[in-house]
């Protein structure tokens, strides 16, 4: 299937898990947060949260500060 990883297409099996896609793109997941069609996924529910074609993904550092 294919799905939007920060506006760049890119190729994934079916019913793969958020968790999977990360992993599969080789995607920094620690310290990263994740929108899903603008919707953010906490990391817990990555591993249970299916993806489906033409989905947009929009991956990001989170930063401290003040």
């Amino acid at each position: 299937m294919n799905i939007l990883v920060n506006d760049v297409s890119k190729e994934l099996p079916e019913n793969a898990s958020l968790q999977q896609a990360m992993a599969l793109l080789a995607l920094q997941t620690e310290g990263a947060a994740v929108a899903v069609n603008r919707e953010i996924i906490h990391p817990q529910g990555w591993a249970e949260f299916i993806l489906n074609e033409n989905d947009e993904l929009v991956v990001f550092k989170l930063v401290a500060g003040g």
